[in-house]
């Protein structure tokens, strides 16, 4: 379930960029709604004037020292995956325009009774590349809809890229395999 102190039972914030040391400021808003079933932040929405370059989304444990999570591009608005810790895990989105101005949005906090144990946080939206954060080294295969092999590979602990920008849009399917555990995805080029 959501937990805030505000509202227990659902959550849905519009969000204002924090203004950094000017007046005029290109980013305006972040908007933010999800539902966790593992964890999805659907449709988030960034208003600005200039085009925006990349957005961020920042975890933290105790609401203060946030790391980045996972990086998308600028046309990117969901965000799909189970969380690999049990409590309160807090988030933020930060929004990069194109004249390097940053925006967070406010900071969501979700109570998580996490029961899957998944080894690895995967965009699944995808423009480019698909982000891989994985605990610990594994390899991958990476198939396209009809079965036939795109790409096999090894990762390390941490943030992993898999480039993808000479493939078509469509769907796809990763599956990525550590000592531990297997796990499979489906990703979307747009």
């Amino acid at each position: 379930h959501w937990h805030n102190p505000f509202c227990e039972d659902k959550i849905r914030q519009k969000i204002e960029a924090r203004k950094h040391d000017t007046d005029w400021y290109d980013v305006y808003g972040l908007g933010l709604t999800g539902k966790i079933e593992g964890l999805v932040f659907r449709n988030w929405t960034v208003v600005a004037d200039d085009p925006i370059t990349s957005q961020e989304v920042e975890v933290s444990a105790d609401g203060i020292s946030f790391r980045s999570l996972a990086t998308y591009s600028a046309t990117t608005n969901r965000l799909s995956y189970t969380p690999q810790v049990n409590g309160i895990v807090y988030y933020r989105i930060k929004a990069t325009s194109a004249l390097q101005q940053t925006a967070y949005s406010n900071i969501v906090a979700l109570r998580t009774n996490n029961t899957k144990d998944n080894s690895f946080i995967v965009s699944t939206l995808i423009s480019n590349e698909i982000m891989v954060n994985a605990e610990e080294n594994y390899n991958y295969r990476l198939v396209d809809v009809n079965g036939k092999m795109i790409a096999t590979g090894a990762g390390k602990k941490g943030i992993n890229k898999i480039n993808m920008q000479n493939n078509a849009s469509g769907i796809y399917v990763i599956q990525l395999i550590n000592d531990n555990n297997k796990q499979t995805e489906r990703i979307i080029k747009q």
